[in-house]
């Protein structure tokens, strides 16, 4: 979960993040905290495996309304699955918090077009699509598949 330590690591993947970024949206310190005290929840991922320690490398936003603002993670820990795991980790606390459907968009850039099936692909739906190539998804929680592969030990600080 995002703390005051967090939250400048957190704005700043936001204004870098580019080809693993669902919405590239770019926010401020400031805008985080506001979102913090609004009741958004704000998870980061800190990522460790037997070469080192990367660091907070990635983060989901979920509004209060259970709506995914944002998904990104850094280049550097793709292609190890980590993406789907930490997904499938934050849909499973928004379920046990009562939630029992969230949405989420993926809103094409020029960068951005590796992720563009990246909710079909671990089983959100397809709600709606633009003609700019942006994309409107939700998800059942009752019916979502939340498993996660054995190999990834997920620790929640």
């Amino acid at each position: 979960l995002s703390n005051e330590f967090n939250i400048p690591r957190i704005a700043q993947m936001t204004q870098k993040t580019n080809q693993f970024n669902l919405t590239t949206k770019r926010y401020t310190d400031a805008d985080v905290k506001g979102f913090l005290e609004q009741g958004w929840r704000i998870w980061c991922i800190s990522v460790a495996d037997k070469f080192g320690d990367n660091g907070i490398t990635g983060c989901v936003m979920v509004t209060p309304q259970g709506e995914f603002d944002t998904f990104l993670l850094s280049c550097r820990i793709l292609g190890k699955g980590i993406e789907v795991a930490f997904v499938k980790k934050v849909l499973a606390l928004l379920k046990e918090a009562g939630l029992t459907s969230v949405k989420a968009d993926y809103l094409p850039t020029a960068k951005n077009a590796q992720v563009a099936e990246f909710y079909d692909k671990i089983g959100f739906e397809l709600v709606g699509k633009e003609d700019n190539g942006a994309k409107h998804y939700a998800i059942d929680l009752n019916k979502a598949d939340l498993n996660i592969e054995d190999y990834y030990h997920i620790e929640i600080k």
